[in-house]
């Protein structure tokens, strides 16, 4: 049979290394998590960058599009002998050319808005990264830290104890 002070040493060791282990765990998980965040930011970027491509087709398109039906319009009044250049024609152009301007403006706004978003969302996935970074250098910190005093926690219990026999 072992004697106590065996026995507790064995202990002290098994318990030593199960939170070395635990704390390992804990900083992989979330070195695991801060890769995940670093990802997601990433991809963020990358539909920003989709999200000011889309707005700018979008713009153009409904610039041309204006621009046709303005064409279209400015086309059926001369065709009706009208001067285009003063009275209720020239207001029907101007009118149609500030509502052209009036939804490229909204497209770029709503663009605007949607990228806005992104970045902040992209801001919030570094923010988490940068916490699980840190979440993984205090786990490995405290976990060396803990399991050292464990050990001498149990190498305090052993001489105690090998004083208190003697």
């Amino acid at each position: 049979m072992c004697d106590p002070v065996t026995i507790m040493a064995i202990g002290t060791a098994a318990s030593t290394l199960g939170t070395m282990q635990s704390a390992s765990a804990a900083s992989a998980n979330a070195k695991f998590q801060q890769k995940i965040a670093m990802d997601n930011a990433n991809r963020t970027s990358e539909q920003m960058r989709d999200a000011a491509e889309r707005g700018a087709d979008e713009e153009q398109q409904v610039m041309a599009e204006g621009a046709r039906t303005v064409s279209n319009a400015r086309g059926a009044l001369a065709s009706n002998n009208m001067d285009l250049t003063f009275g209720s024609p020239l207001d029907a152009i101007l009118h149609s050319s500030m509502e052209v301007e009036r939804d490229a403006y909204r497209t770029r706004r709503n663009t605007s808005y949607e990228i806005r978003d992104l970045q902040t969302q992209r801001t919030n996935y570094l923010n988490n990264a940068s916490a699980r970074g840190a979440e993984a250098s205090n786990a490995a910190s405290s976990g060396f830290i803990a399991g050292v005093g464990t050990a001498m926690s149990g190498a305090a219990d052993i001489y105690r104890y090998k004083a208190s026999i003697e």
